[in-house]
């Protein structure tokens, strides 16, 4: 991934000067870790990962794979108003409809998929429960989120 969201709560306020603030995060921070942006959120604002809406994935298939198959799968996928699967989960069954999570797909000019999907409390879709879907799970796929949408503080 090269998109994540840290929230952090502190005992009192310090001044938000990027410039000053990020060494000192990177200096106690895992080697490769960059920061792009720190923004102060107001204490009664829900936490960050909370309103995250939805993320994209680049799914690289390793050991290739057809374009025009792929593309098959991609708009047999997006053709489908429904699909419908069960989940046990302690012991209860459900039914979720994964369709209204799958907000795009589409190959790239490097013949990845492009997927952009619903993720969080409003319903959430794993980039391997996609795979399954598409019937795809026996490829060697490697999986990059590189972008999240969120509601504004």
């Amino acid at each position: 991934s090269e998109c994540e969201i840290i929230d952090v709560a502190l005992r009192e306020p310090i001044e938000l000067d990027e410039s000053k603030l990020i060494p000192i995060l990177l200096s106690v921070s895992p080697k490769g870790l960059d920061i792009f942006s720190i923004e102060e959120i107001e204490i009664w604002v829900s936490a960050m990962q909370s309103l995250v809406l939805s993320a994209e994935y680049r799914l690289r298939f390793e050991d290739g794979i057809d374009k025009n198959y792929l593309q098959e799968k991609v708009d047999s996928i997006l053709n489908q108003e429904t699909i419908i699967v069960e989940k046990v989960r302690k012991r209860k069954r459900s039914v979720i409809d994964l369709r209204p999570l799958i907000i795009n797909l589409h190959i790239d000019n490097e013949n990845d998929l492009i997927a952009h999907l619903s993720v969080g409390d409003r319903g959430n879709m794993r980039p391997d429960q996609l795979i399954e879907q598409m019937g795809l799970q026996d490829e060697y796929i490697s999986v990059h989120r590189y972008k999240l949408h969120t509601l504004a503080p």
